[in-house]
């Protein structure tokens, strides 16, 4: 390794390329060493060492472990699957995405009478009346609506990948074995940075 990094800095500071030969020969080591750094001091066997388990929930660790390890075995179907579910479960269970996004749209810039309306009990003031299921359903259809609209805003720089990731769930099925491959590939990268972003963000629920 002082050998690589001298390397480095006569190829940075003086500009000589080195011969083929001695960039494999390196890399070689480089591989070596990384992987017995990476059992003897972090306990984490060099070929399950995935960006995943960077991710502190349990439950979604272990989900995108689970793509990884399809995707490695060529089950590609299965890692897209499995990466679509780690992407629900931090929505809807670990982050409630949903939710906090609610209280937001209630918070910021949402009037009076918006709130009042999309109140869970503001159809039973209406229950004697002919339009009561209506109201109801018009409630929940607006709440629904602001959250959604204020949910989006957490996907940030992602949103274009998760909008790429819903039309691969769509076209699942009827994916070639070398779409499949590029598609389970772009899938698992997109669910893991999501959620790392979500993480980072703090937007998980602590575990009790």
């Amino acid at each position: 390794m002082f050998a690589l990094r001298n390397l480095r800095n006569i190829v940075q500071h003086q500009g000589d390329i080195p011969p083929l030969e001695a960039v494999l020969k390196y890399k070689a080591y480089a591989e070596d060493f990384f992987k017995d750094v990476s059992t003897s001091i972090f306990g984490v066997r060099y070929e399950e060492l995935f960006l995943s388990a960077l991710i502190e929930d349990e439950k979604l660790r272990e989900k995108l472990c689970d793509a990884q390890k399809a995707f490695e075995s060529a089950d590609y179907r299965q890692c897209v699957i499995l990466s679509d579910e780690a992407v629900v479960s931090a929505t809807f269970e670990q982050a409630d995405i949903i939710g906090t996004a609610g209280v937001l749209t209630r918070h910021w810039g949402a009037s009076e009478e918006f709130i009042k309306v999309i109140s869970s009990d503001y159809g039973e003031r209406y229950r004697e009346k002919d339009f009561y299921e209506f109201a109801k359903d018009m409630s929940r259809a607006l709440a629904q609506l602001g959250q959604a609209s204020t949910a989006m805003q957490f996907l940030g720089e992602h949103r274009a990948d998760f909008l790429r990731h819903r039309r691969i769930m769509e076209r699942l099925a009827s994916l070639s074995n070398d779409e499949l491959k590029n598609a389970a590939e772009f899938s698992l990268d997109f669910a893991t940075n999501l959620i790392l972003k979500w993480q980072e963000e703090g937007m998980f629920k602590e575990e009790e």
